[in-house]
């Protein structure tokens, strides 16, 4: 078997809709036979699904060669935030441990993901003992073994080619962040976000300032979505523009920038769904000032870093739906209260 080909720039896309699409919601049963088939052909040794470890552990697939055996936990939805990444891995780890304590073997770990995942997400979250495998490792292995076809009817996979998100990527690792960057931070925000929401969203409104001349919000998206994910927002949090204020400071923002987007958010204005977009994230006071805005107004702010941005952007260039990285990291808000 091949080495890890993870390649964020060059990722085949899923095809959409169905049960292969490109939003990750795929039978996990359909990856393991998938991933099975690509072993059995290149001539591994005891391939084996649903491999039980004691009471409390299975493993969705195991190759039990003597020599290095290999436990491979597969996942059928990219997992797309810190916590969900950090969640898979401590479970392959998990799977680990056991095997080792059982047999007496340090075995290869393995995470499938069926898209793509941002190069500096993976350095940064990932420990060098797992390796991330997606569907382009799956698709060189298959054409190596013989067996793509038989593969891509298993996924139903389709390839596109994008670049226009290739070049915003480009542009937001060129791009310094600091005072003397902030309006080229803003203006490409608003590409981004247009990009990566557009449609079903209007394209955003850019420096939209309110009647009393105050509030000025740094892009605005209209939201007139009557179905999906957009639908569920309008109706739930009240999203009927999302708001978006870009912040290209160097460090992790605080509470100070969390109430100035809260302050634009408001029932009868934009709505109650903000999105803070930063270069490094949000510190300890923002993330209770988040908290603190839920609980009491209704208000849900979002904060997104490069890392976000740059996982959303690979997302939609893979043919997937960037809202993942949204939802998952409202979920993983939500349940954390």
């Amino acid at each position: 078997m091949t080495e890890n080909t993870e390649n964020d720039d060059h990722m085949p896309a899923f095809g959409t809709g169905g049960p292969g699409s490109a939003s990750g919601r795929f039978l996990e049963s359909s990856l393991i036979a998938a991933i099975s088939m690509v072993y059995n052909a290149a001539g591994a040794d005891q391939v084996q699904a649903e491999f039980r470890l004691g009471p409390n552990h299975i493993v969705d697939l195991a190759v039990l060669d003597s020599n290095k055996p290999e436990l491979i936990e597969v996942k059928n939805i990219t997992p797309q935030t810190q916590k969900r990444l950090s969640d898979a891995l401590a479970q392959i780890h998990a799977l680990g441990n056991e095997f080792q304590r059982l047999y007496g073997q340090t075995p290869r770990l393995v995470l499938f993901v069926p898209g793509p995942l941002a190069n500096d997400r993976i350095e940064r979250f990932a420990p060098g003992n797992v390796e991330i495998r997606n569907s382009e490792w799956l698709l060189a292995e298959a054409r190596r073994y013989g067996v793509e076809q038989d593969v891509r009817e298993v996924l139903n996979h389709v390839i596109r080619t994008e670049t226009e998100g290739q070049r915003m990527k480009a542009k937001l690792l060129r791009l310094p962040p600091g005072q003397h960057s902030w309006v080229e931070f803003q203006a490409l925000c608003a590409d981004i976000f247009d990009y990566l929401f557009s449609p079903p969203l209007k394209k955003g409104i850019r420096e939209s300032i309110n009647a009393d001349g105050v509030d000025r919000r740094d892009i605005i998206m209209p939201n007139y979505s009557t179905q999906g994910f957009w639908a569920f927002m309008r109706e739930k949090y009240l999203a009927d523009y999302i708001v978006i204020d870009a912040k290209n400071y160097r460090k992790p923002i605080a509470k100070p920038q969390v109430l100035q987007l809260a302050n634009y958010l408001s029932t009868h204005g934009p709505g109650k769904f903000g999105i803070l977009a930063t270069r490094a994230g949000g510190n300890r006071s923002s993330r209770i000032v988040c908290r603190e805005q839920w609980l009491i107004y209704n208000k849900i702010i979002v904060i997104f870093d490069d890392r976000d941005i740059l996982q959303m952007i690979a997302t939609k260039d893979a043919g997937g739906d960037p809202t993942e990285v949204l939802q998952q990291k409202i979920e993983d808000f939500r349940l954390a209260i």
